[in-house]
């Protein structure tokens, strides 16, 4: 529940699995979570570095994971398809 609320926002997308946005929907609480308390946000942030932690790295890793969560299936998916129906995906009759 926390990790969909701290999300939350105008103009923003999760791709959260439909279990537990059912599970939110039943027990969450919708309201703007991420305009919450952005000043300690910003405090925090700042503080990342001397903890050691380059917020730019961080970023680059997690957006390499969540490509490589949606590449892979749809690579799988397009060698079924490909197997199934190569006429079709070439566009030779």
């Amino acid at each position: 529940m926390k990790y969909i609320e701290a999300l939350i926002g105008p103009d923003t997308v999760n791709t959260v699995p439909l279990e537990i946005l059912d599970a939110y929907r039943d027990h969450g609480e919708p309201k703007a979570w991420l305009e919450q308390d952005v000043n300690e946000a910003r405090r925090v942030l700042e503080r990342l570095p001397e903890l050691g932690i380059s917020i730019d790295n961080v970023t680059r890793q997690l957006e390499d994971e969540g490509v490589e969560k949606f590449s892979k299936p749809f690579d799988k998916l397009m060698a079924t398809l490909a197997q199934g129906s190569p006429l079709h995906l070439t566009g030779e009759p």
